[in-house]
């Protein structure tokens, strides 16, 4: 591994290029990019195109010119709704959609729709079907009728159409006084191949071959409070390219009364759901080791990372990386070569890189404020169209007290939900990175309408002239 050097003179090396728009619509609910590199050399920005709820469908926008220009993909819009691109061995690009639990099975088989490339992700086939079956312990899920609590978009059910039918759940035309569609009994869920972490984030082929998948779970016998989720990182091993799945180790075990870590203070601050390890992110060091970075409590609250020597059977402790590096959907990469970068958000977006390429010299001194291109959006504070109705202000997300955001850019305390924070990248080419995010009131120029956009900014290194990009 080529190791740049790790001082701070080095850091600064990197160069942040000016914010630009991939796309925008004046009162749109585009949130929560997710971007990968097909085999072809293609980008591909998905993000959810309804808010952030449950049946939301799927944006999929394509650049064929390294990022230049962004043009809508509407792939099998009828039929996937939802779309997880997962790049598989062999450069096959397999987009999965939802599985839908068949009727009769009390919530246990499971089939779904998706759509193969062969030719690195230009085309696609048509939509082909497929199945699981439950392992024994995993449970069912909530029904389409029972999730209505957290806000579903119930309209959006008629986009399930055909998945639900293949499972055995009619959706007859609604008469009035009828009583609810047979189909609200049905559960949704991702696929075993997805995770919770779209675009492969969650998912770690390692160098034997085998692959890593890393979910939350409850792992202990008996909750310590009722009320918490109280989950820990589950890794997972797949040893035939994922066709099946097997438990291998917990990650990150939840532990009563030190969680996120021993010693953090502020686990009162928690809301009952983030009391769980998830959104982790792994890469495999040069050294051999796994290492994995997570969502440990949410916006305000540290990230955690952890380690393995052994190919994710045992791991060390989970710890900080810092106290100013806080946040949700951490976002982990190794570069091609060996340096690792990092991006998250809430408060704040921010992405920085450890040039040794171990996840133990990250430059927090150093990191990229990805707010500070958006300084006018910023300043301007407009009130976004935003469908949460518990994503009023950014501090709303938020699960520590102010006084532990000493580090946190002041405007921020008091905006509007600018973004869901939700910072998502990749390599394009070596040294060149493209970070992507959401603002929810982009404004273009001054007195301009505020709308919502999905914006991208180039990480480069050494500096370049960005006439020349």
């Amino acid at each position: 591994m080529n190791t740049k050097s790790t001082t701070a003179n080095e850091a600064r090396a990197w160069s942040r290029g000016e914010p630009f728009t991939l796309f925008n619509e004046r009162d749109g609910n585009n949130v929560c990019p997710g971007i990968v590199k097909l085999p072809c050399g293609d980008l591909l920005v998905t993000c959810a195109r309804d808010g952030d709820y449950p049946l939301t469908r799927t944006r999929l926008l394509r650049s064929s010119d390294s990022g230049v220009t962004w043009l809508d993909d509407d792939l099998h819009h009828d039929s996937l709704p939802v779309k997880s691109p997962v790049v598989l061995d062999d450069g096959l690009v397999r987009i999965y959609g939802e599985a839908a639990d068949v009727k009769g099975s009390d919530g246990k088989e499971y089939i779904y729709f998706y759509c193969d490339s062969t030719d690195g992700g230009r085309t696609f086939s048509k939509i082909k079907t497929g199945n699981f079956t439950l392992t024994e312990g995993e449970k069912a899920g909530p029904t389409i009728q029972e999730s209505a609590f957290w806000g579903v978009h119930l309209d959006l059910v008629v986009y399930r159409r055909a998945l639900l039918e293949a499972a055995g759940w009619r959706m007859p035309r609604r008469s009035p006084g009828v009583g609810l569609p047979e189909c609200f009994e049905a559960r949704l869920r991702v696929p075993p191949a997805c995770n919770e972490s779209s675009m492969q984030w969650g998912r770690l082929e390692l160098t034997d071959g085998n692959i890593l998948s890393f979910d939350p779970a409850c792992v202990a016998g008996k909750k310590s409070n009722p009320q918490n989720a109280e989950m820990s990182l589950v890794a997972r091993v797949s040893r035939d390219r994922g066709t099946s799945w097997q438990s291998l180790s917990v990650a990150a075990p939840y532990r009563a009364g030190a969680f996120p870590y021993e010693g953090y203070a502020n686990a009162d601050c928690l809301q009952p759901w983030e009391h769980r390890y998830y959104e982790g992110s792994a890469v495999q060091l040069a050294d051999g080791r796994v290492y994995v970075v997570m969502r440990s409590g949410g916006g305000g609250v540290p990230l955690c990372h952890v380690w393995s020597a052994d190919g994710g059977r045992t791991w060390t402790q989970p710890q900080p990386i810092d106290r100013r590096v806080c946040g949700v959907a951490p976002r982990l990469l190794k570069l091609a070569d060996g340096t690792l970068a990092l991006c998250y958000g809430r408060p704040g977006m921010y992405a920085m890189l450890d040039p040794s390429g171990t996840g133990e010299h990250w430059q927090v001194d150093n990191r990229f404020d990805l707010t500070d291109g958006e300084q006018l959006t910023i300043e301007t504070n407009a009130r976004p169209f935003v469908g949460r109705p518990d994503c009023n202000a950014l501090m709303d997300n938020v699960n520590a007290p102010l006084a532990t955001l000493d580090w946190l850019k002041p405007g921020l305390l008091k905006a509007w939900y600018y973004s869901w924070e939700n910072v998502t990248m990749c390599e394009v080419e070596p040294d060149r990175i493209l970070v992507v995010y959401d603002l929810q009131n982009w404004v273009e120029k001054p007195g301009a309408p505020h709308a919502n956009a999905i914006r991208g900014v180039w990480l480069t290194y050494p500096p370049v002239d960005a006439a020349t990009r």
